[in-house]
């Protein structure tokens, strides 16, 4: 197995481990709830993805990895942990609006032991899905769902920012992959995307996933490849000998255009020279 770090390095060896530098930790995945593995390293959360093919191997100097597993850990904004521990801290009812609580309080509250690790990382940005209030010289924080969308269409915007950009379908998509449910529902509404329709075509969001995660190249980027192809095609048919190029069904009267204008006034056929001799 290789393991890749996105703006950082590679290297061998199989999972994660902890070091003095890097924790792994097992946290609910903020869509499925499901316990999940990531990598708290110094001052950034990775999310981990692991891509195995049927078949693989993996040179790495003189050794061959015979397990051709990709571990690919790529930076992931933290505060996309904290939504369902925020929306569940918040315990909003039909006739209460809900409580507003410190960010250490919610983080001992959120259903894993691990959770309080991330509160050692830059978690400023929660007051962008959360209504704040400051007492005592604390913050206390209360999640709030139209700020929450509001944050999720600035990272769809960011993602599809430059010619580089995903399209907004597919950014959506991404961002879908790490979204609560019904935070996620309504960004699909926002964009004219259903979630049915997202899975019958194959899944825009894992198309996305892999272009962003996997560097598989968009739409334009695979134009432009097919066109240096075939333009590295043409010069090389332009340098082989005459009898191995490969000439279309046009260029063959184009070459008997040019022989016709020859000036064959006083030269022998070429069936004469096999005609037996008297």
């Amino acid at each position: 197995m290789v393991m890749v770090v996105a703006g950082g390095g590679g290297g061998g060896g199989g999972a994660p481990e902890a070091s003095a530098t890097a924790a792994v930790l097992s946290l609910p995945h903020p869509r499925t709830g499901e316990p999940s593995r990531w990598v708290l390293r110094c001052s950034e959360l990775l999310s981990v993805a692991l891509a195995k093919p049927d078949y693989g191997s993996w040179f790495l100097g003189d050794t061959v990895k015979s397990d051709g597993s990709l571990l690919m850990l790529a930076p992931i904004d933290p505060i996309f942990l904290l939504l369902p521990v925020l929306e569940q801290a918040r315990g909003k009812s039909a006739d209460h609006a809900g409580n507003f609580s410190p960010l250490g309080q919610i983080l001992q509250a959120g259903g894993s032991q691990q959770m309080a690790r991330l509160e050692q990382l830059d978690l400023a940005d929660v007051r962008h899905v959360c209504e704040s209030k400051q007492a005592g010289g604390d913050w206390y924080y209360r999640y709030d769902e139209e700020r929450c969308v509001a944050w999720l269409l600035a990272k769809v915007r960011q993602l599809t920012r430059g010619s580089g950009g995903l399209s907004p379908g597919e950014a959506v998509e991404l961002i879908c992959e790490y979204a609560p449910d019904g935070v996620g529902a309504t960004l699909r509404e926002l964009h004219g995307i259903s979630k049915a329709g997202a899975a019958s075509s194959g899944g825009a969001g894992s198309s996305a996933k892999a272009a962003v995660v996997w560097g598989e190249p968009t739409a334009e980027e695979a134009r432009k490849q097919k066109a240096a192809a075939a333009a590295a095609n043409a010069q090389q048919d332009a340098n082989a000998p005459p009898e191995k190029r490969k000439t279309s069904g046009l260029a063959e009267p184009a070459r008997k255009g040019k022989l016709a204008k020859v000036d064959t006034r006083g030269m022998k056929s070429m069936a004469s020279f096999f005609k037996k001799k008297k």
